[in-house]
């Protein structure tokens, strides 16, 4: 919103008048518009911005200087427009202020200011126009214009019934504006209405009649617009890092952006200088002289503040500029070194006749073109602070998701990003490269897989015609009608073929996702039959100690009988009915791997029958790795059954001595 820049500089050069036609004056100045450079008596040359020679057209003008400071005000920025020049050099043609001749003048002939109003409102109603098209509230505009002159150096209210000078003021403002106390402001809503203020106003200006000029500006002109503006503008959406991570990149081009209010002023001051005169040539007399006087002490006082703005101790240390020595200057503070986008047109005469006028208004102008100004946008403070802070609460939140998702760490009064979390996003750009090998690999598998289907389709389908040709070898009689036969059952066949290639193919998959799903199983199973073994001793341990205990007792007394309400009656019947049981579960064992090498007989009779169905039909050799896995498999579970039964019996037998020796005792 800020712009440091120099005071642009246009100079143009008016056309000979008819007096000076007829005092047979020469053209003392050649103009380059390429390199905006003008010579003056073949000697001195001076180069601009802008250089404008004989017949350059108003729009020309207008579009090459003024066009982009209107929209710059619509940003926020002032500007001003200042005319200079001798007097007769034609400034208030080219600010477009003569409204006393305006029935007569044409559309070619019209001014800076006029086009500048047109301009101002048109760009309103574009805007406008703009903002329904990108559904936001229209901007709301307030334009408000004053003019004054400094006659004399005296203030005059231009649009006021009394022009009277007593009773303006001039006056600075917190942020160093300069603005008039008691000024007429007139609101204005079109182009028709601000120039009809404007016509108002220039003719109730100062003139009169010079040997020079017969319409000569006795008066310095500012003709002021002040232009406010309410707009919705757009917020620059902020960093979030969780959004980018996720890639929700849908969701937030769907939402509406976030829109916040803006209130922007400007100003734009158009001045029409009056010239400069020499009393001689001018001829004046009596108020004419007086006026002469002020005129040029009011430039003088402008050529003063240049000349300041432009020394080079001003860029580096303080130095006084001299605002305060005429009231002209005090109200071009902010254009000259203020806060102003500032446009000096440098108004000459071509004749050897004003030579001496011509070359300081040309020196003039090529100080003033030094002058920097501080250019700053004025934005509302309050909307500029509330777009501050949103930006900084945007900031502060994506900083403390950071910290609080681990992304930052505060380690020794040093932040910075958590080794987790550099590694977290390092992995996920493996896993986001590794989806995209596997997904190729999986395009690769399912092409291999249908070429390999294709194949044996193919190998199959040549071996069939193999036999059907070695049949027809022998077939002479009927050859050509079984060739044909035999090739449309060739293609059947394949096709048949290449239909069960593929539902074997579906099978073998559906039986690889059954054994997964087995392996699962068995794995359950072991870890029960683990947690079973490792109970199963604890309790024979206990049982073993209990008879230990009744044995030892029992020999030590042995004048003791065993009856049935003694411990070791009860004893030898527990141990009775535990040998029992496990008779009983040898017995379903064995039933259990009778049924098991049934099953196994049963499964290898059908994959015979099945494999030998498959040799007859297709003459395909399959080796089927699955079944003798399973095979195994079974072999594996006899021998685990096996092994359970010498168990059991090992500690059958190891109860059964138990009882005979507690019923010896």
């Amino acid at each position: 919103m800020d712009d440091s820049s120099c005071v642009r500089v246009a100079v143009r050069v008016r056309p000979q008048s008819e007096r000076e036609k007829v005092e047979n004056s020469h053209v003392c100045t050649n103009v380059l518009q390429k390199e905006a450079q003008i010579t003056i008596g073949g000697e001195r040359s001076f180069t601009f911005d802008y250089a404008f020679d004989i017949g350059t057209h108003q729009q020309k003008i207008y579009d090459d200087c003024v066009k982009n400071l209107i929209e710059g005000t619509f940003e926020g920025f002032n500007a001003t427009v200042l005319a200079y020049g001798q007097t007769g050099s034609g400034k208030t043609y080219t600010m477009g202020t003569a409204f006393d001749m305006m029935d007569v003048m044409n559309e070619i002939d019209v001014g800076i200011v006029p086009r500048a109003i047109r301009h101002l409102f048109s760009g309103m109603d574009s805007r406008k126009q703009q903002a329904l098209e990108q559904g936001f509230v229209e901007p709301c505009f307030d334009i408000v214009a004053q003019f004054v002159e400094l006659y004399n150096e005296d203030i005059i209210d231009l649009l006021s019934h009394e022009r009277s000078p007593t009773g303006l003021r001039i006056h600075e403002d917190a942020k160093g504006e300069i603005f008039l106390n008691g000024v007429t402001r007139v609101t204005v809503t079109s182009p028709s209405q601000t120039l009809e203020v404007l016509k108002n106003g220039a003719l109730n200006r100062k003139t009169a009649s010079t040997n020079m000029n017969e319409q000569s500006s006795r008066s310095h002109a500012i003709f002021t617009v002040i232009i406010k503006q309410q707009r919705t503008v757009v917020v620059k959406p902020c960093f979030d890092p969780q959004t980018v991570e996720q890639g929700d990149e849908t969701s937030a081009s769907e939402d509406p952006p976030a829109t916040e209010l803006e209130l922007l002023s400007a100003k734009f001051h158009f001045v029409d200088l009056a010239g400069s005169e020499r009393l001689k040539r001018t001829g004046a007399t009596g108020d004419r002289i007086k006026e002469g006087i002020n005129i040029n002490f009011g430039l003088l006082a402008l050529g003063n503040v240049i000349c300041a703005l432009t020394t080079p101790t001003a860029v580096d240390k303080m130095v006084h500029i001299p605002y305060r020595d005429s009231k002209l200057t005090r109200l071009l503070q902010d254009s000259l070194g203020g806060n102003s986008r500032t446009l000096m047109i440098a108004c000459i005469s071509p004749s050897d006749c004003d030579y001496v006028e011509t070359l300081n208004t040309l020196k003039y102008a090529n100080r003033a073109k030094d002058i920097k100004n501080k250019v700053i946008a004025n934005q509302d403070k309050s909307s500029k602070l509330i777009g501050t802070l949103r930006s900084r609460i945007a900031e502060l939140e994506a900083e403390l998701l950071d910290f609080k998702q681990g992304r930052i760490i505060v380690s020794d009064g040093i932040e910075s990003f958590n080794d987790q979390y550099r590694e977290n996003v390092l992995l996920q750009a493996d896993v986001s490269q590794l989806r995209i090998r596997i997904k190729a690999l999986q395009e690769t598998v399912e092409m291999l897989r249908a070429r390999n289907v294709q194949l044996l389709a193919e190998k199959n389908e040549g071996c069939t015609r193999m036999r059907i040709s070695d049949s027809h070898d022998q077939q002479v009689c009927i050859e050509s009608t079984t060739n044909e036969v035999g090739e449309q059952e060739g293609d059947a066949f394949g096709n048949a073929v290449r239909v069960y290639i593929d539902e074997l193919e579906s099978l073998r998959c559906a039986l690889m996702e059954s054994h997964a799903t087995n392996e699962q199983l068995h794995q359950q199973m072991n870890r029960w039959k683990a947690i079973a073994a490792n109970n199963t001793p604890k309790m024979h341990v206990d049982y073993l100690v209990n008879c230990a205990a009744v044995i030892s007792n029992s020999s030590g007394n042995n004048a003791e009988r065993v009856t049935a309400s003694t411990p070791t009656f009860s004893l030898i019947q527990e141990a009775k009915a535990d040998i029992k049981r496990m008779k009983q579960s040898i017995i379903e064992s064995s039933l259990e791997e009778e049924k098991i090498n049934n099953d196994e007989a049963k499964i290898n009779a059908d994959d015979v029958m099945k494999s030998s169905v498959v040799m007859d039909d297709f003459e395909v050799d399959y080796e089927d790795d699955e079944d003798i896995e399973v095979e195994n498999e079974a072999e594996t579970e006899c021998f685990k059954l096996r092994d359970n039964l010498a168990d059991l019996q090992a500690e059958i037998s190891i109860k059964e001595r138990l009882v005979i020796e507690l019923e010896q005792s």
